[in-house]
């Protein structure tokens, strides 16, 4: 989106995949405006589908609070889509609200290659946080590697269906174990969300650098 505020003679803009801008205008000349690009660009136009697991009847698990692992996986989710989209990314939700989806149903959001699939998970047996990827996936290790370099994750393989189906990189993450204090606490939230953010990043900036190609 696009947002102008106009205050005396300052103005500040606001674009989805820019830094915010504010900059005096001169009533008497031209004025040229320049925006800075979120990281560099790096997510210009980049496919994410953020997968919050389970949802409505399947609760995913209960922390010791009764805290349903389907709650904290869509606060994640939908606080890092916020974050995607503002820095240019084409962020799409598997789920908005406490509902389920078929496999087929979330596979099928994955459109080609270039896309990455996030499964975002609360964990309710591990008590550890942990990214994993199917082992033979060169990128899904790109992003896992890109996660620890943000976050104390430990490393996994995993063969899930939904992982094996789609046709791009697909990471399965769990960064607030439910086992956790206060799996909703805001400031969790925001840390897990941050750290799959700066990992996106550094995903998608490591495979341009290296023009590598699925």
């Amino acid at each position: 989106f696009f947002e102008i505020f106009d205050s005396s003679n300052t103005l500040r803009l606001r674009c989805d995949g820019f830094q915010d801008t504010a900059f005096v205008v001169s009533r008497d000349m031209f004025n040229r405006i320049e925006l800075t690009p979120v990281y560099g660009g790096a997510l210009f136009g980049k496919r994410v589908i953020v997968d919050p697991e389970f949802g409505g009847e399947e609760a995913g698990g209960r922390g010791t609070f009764g805290v349903r692992g389907c709650d904290v996986s869509l606060k994640i989710a939908q606080r890092l889509a916020e974050r995607l989209k503002r820095a240019g990314a084409k962020a799409v939700l598997t789920r908005e609200a406490d509902e389920s989806r078929f496999n087929s149903e979330r596979i099928v959001l994955a459109k080609g290659p270039d896309d990455l699939y996030l499964i975002v998970r609360a964990d309710s047996i591990y008590a550890k946080p942990y990214v994993a990827h199917v082992p033979e996936s060169r990128y899904g290790g790109v992003f896992a590697k890109a996660l620890k370099s943000v976050f104390d994750v430990e490393l996994k393989e995993a063969y899930s269906y939904v992982m094996r189906q789609t046709p791009c990189t697909a990471v399965t993450v769990s960064l607030i174990p439910l086992q956790s204090s206060d799996p909703l606490a805001p400031n969790m939230i925001d840390a897990a969300s941050s750290a799959l953010f700066l990992a996106t990043v550094g995903y998608f900036k490591t495979l341009n650098d290296s023009s590598m190609t699925h």
